[in-house]
């Protein structure tokens, strides 16, 4: 979790200013900078769940997502899974243009339609009247409070998202150069961060070669 005004006081310092601003429109700005931030892919960190708003009903494959989904769901692509009542394997999102493609017939999978933001499954659900758990996305709410203020922020991502929002301050401003060149610092860290949870074996150990460790090697001590 991230203050807001540790937020605004990361921001302050990229802009190179002394002390924090605090004003109605910086706070704009990091709101601006969050919402953005969340919106450039799905982070495991903003992720919710909701078991209370959806069953099924007999012989139905498409249902409306409910608007406190709705409301801060990231879109598109915003619903990560759905278990059906005490099942442990979730059915799983698919593309809206994959909907048709025989490689998910009948299997456990859904699409969302972003026309009619319904949620359509590719296989029958079972018995009526079992609970929906579903596992989404989610876009923060804004937050106003420079006292008490919350964002749902990993610690290591707050320069990231102050970077960001120096970019809009400076765009506001007019100055499109020093605007382009923070967004420019911004989306090579974001980068950065993607390529690190995307690269292959980052959660294993890294054993490293000794450097006399070669075929054939061998080690001839003389007396």
């Amino acid at each position: 979790m991230v203050t807001l005004a540790n937020g605004l006081s990361d921001m302050s310092k990229e802009l190179g200013e002394t002390t924090t601003n605090t004003s109605v429109r910086r706070v704009e700005h990091y709101g601006d900078a969050i919402i953005e931030f969340f919106n450039a892919r799905k982070w495991p960190f903003a992720i919710k769940k909701d078991n209370t708003s959806l069953s099924t009903l007999a012989n139905t494959l498409i249902y409306a997502i409910p608007a406190g989904i709705l409301a801060d769901m990231r879109q598109p692509g915003g619903i990560k899974e759905i278990y059906i009542g005490s099942e442990t394997t979730p059915y799983l999102g698919i593309d809206f243009e994959l909907r048709n493609d025989s490689v998910y017939t009948d299997g456990k999978y859904f699409y969302i339609d972003p026309e009619t933001t319904t949620i359509t499954f590719l296989k029958t659900l079972g018995a009526a009247g079992q609970a929906m758990t579903i596992h989404y996305y989610f876009i923060p709410a804004r937050v106003t409070d420079t006292t008490t203020g919350t964002y749902p922020l990993p610690d290591r991502y707050r320069k990231i998202v102050a970077t960001l929002a120096a970019a809009f301050v400076q765009w506001g401003r007019y100055l499109e150069g020093q605007g382009n060149r923070l967004y420019n610092v911004y989306t090579r860290m974001l980068d950065g961060v993607i390529d690190q949870q995307t690269e292959p074996g980052t959660s294993q150990p890294k054993v490293l070669q000794h450097p006399l460790t070669y075929k054939g090697f061998r080690r001839i001590y003389r007396r």
